[in-house]
């Protein structure tokens, strides 16, 4: 009876988008420090590919557990969740959103079938995915990252949302230097 008042899937759609933004900027956070040939290409590689499968059960929980499989009530849904935050009506998020996952599952697949190529892309070609994939990662946490919690002002969630990826992000790459990096108290 209790699980009919607390909808553990708004939770579990909302926070694997989270994982998702959250695994995508660790994993573009590692390439940007790394040289051009080192390891932290491949642990960069595990975060996207952690975030695309992060980004695949969000889409799998929504479509299951909101959208009955039908593209039109996940059109009407992205339609109503915009009109909260603009003052029109527009489903063209959904179509956004597919190309957000579908974009996200060829840069993952690039990265593992030829690793080499991914790796020496046109910087411009770089640059407009992540620049993609990281802006509309953020518009989906401000969309969606308050699906829980309608009670808040609109944009408060998500807004605590990014700064917390960002707070978690900040730290993991302070203790992810390395012992012989300035300031890091090495000798």
């Amino acid at each position: 009876m209790l699980l009919a008042v607390i909808n553990v899937g708004v939770s579990l759609m909302v926070g694997a988008l989270w994982l998702a933004v959250w695994l995508g900027w660790a994993g573009w956070a590692t390439r940007r420090a790394a040289p051009p040939r080192g390891s932290e290409w491949r642990r960069a590689r595990g975060f996207f590919t952690g975030g695309c499968v992060a980004l695949a059960i969000h889409a799998f929980i929504a479509f299951d557990n909101f959208h009955n499989w039908s593209h039109e009530m996940a059109k009407v849904a992205m339609e109503l969740r915009t009109a909260e935050y603009l003052p029109w009506q527009t489903g063209a998020a959904i179509y956004l959103t597919y190309l957000y996952l579908a974009l996200w599952a060829v840069e993952t697949l690039w990265s593992w079938a030829a690793f080499e190529a991914w790796q020496q892309r046109p910087r411009w070609l770089d640059w407009s995915i992540q620049a993609y994939l990281h802006l509309y990662g953020v518009v989906l946490i401000l969309l969606l990252g308050g699906a829980a919690a309608h009670h808040l002002p609109p944009l408060l969630p998500g807004m605590l949302a990014v700064g917390v990826v960002a707070f978690l992000t900040w730290i993991w790459r302070r203790a992810s230097r390395p012992a012989s990096a300035p300031g890091a108290g090495g000798v």
